[in-house]
């Protein structure tokens, strides 16, 4: 029953659209079974507009959080920048400093008298001009460095402090060669972790400030 007036209205109608004469030669039954199909269609149309508006809204807060995550990288990088530029030039001289205390180290290990002693006080003297000042003053601010560079700063007071003990017995140089190469070799062994993480540094950040 329900296909015999769908082709006879096509037939009357041809490809235009049903008519209020088609609907009406619908049986009862035709009609709700027309009725639930169109409903069952809006539906789903319904349910694939609400597909899309889902879609695109989770689009556009991915991109929210793109776009805040960016800003958010920007603004690190921004203080990481303002930090590193505060403390360039003092890591420029505690890298200086460290190199020559080194090679004081490495002239003391080499000499096999009283000289040794020497070399190894000036070592220790080199290693106490080291100026930490602005770091222990800006401590709360290398959070704004990379991790691994902030970590490196804050323990470079410490590090000072345990590479001038080393370097020292008793309060006083150490009265046999012997004694002044053990010393130097473990202050050299720190110097050149100090060293080590300020070439870092300076490898990372001196591209921003290069003139």
């Amino acid at each position: 029953m329900l296909f015999g007036p769908v082709c006879e209205g096509t037939k009357t109608l041809g490809h235009s659209a049903p008519t209020m004469h088609w609907w009406l030669s619908l049986t009862a039954t035709d009609q709700g079974t027309w009725a639930a199909a169109l409903a069952g269609l809006l539906a789903a149309i319904g349910g694939v507009a609400a597909a899309i508006a889902s879609f695109r809204a989770a689009r556009v807060a991915l991109d929210i959080a793109r776009i805040d995550q960016q800003h958010r990288d920007e603004e690190e990088l921004a203080r990481a920048r303002v930090i590193a530029s505060y403390l360039f030039t003092d890591a420029g001289l505690l890298h200086k400093r460290c190199m020559e205390a080194i090679k004081r180290i490495d002239e003391a290990i080499s000499y096999p008298d009283e000289r040794a002693i020497e070399a190894l006080e000036a070592a220790r003297r080199i290693v106490s001009s080291m100026d930490v000042t602005k770091i222990q003053e800006n401590l709360d601010k290398l959070i704004w460095l990379p991790a691994r560079h902030a970590t490196s700063f804050a323990a470079f007071p410490d590090m000072k402090k345990v590479i001038s003990i080393l370097t020292v017995a008793g309060g006083a140089p150490f009265p046999v060669p012997r004694d002044a190469h053990a010393a130097g070799e473990r202050g050299r062994q720190q110097l050149e972790v100090m060293r080590d993480r300020l070439d870092e540094f300076i490898k990372e950040f001196e591209p921003l400030f290069a003139t």
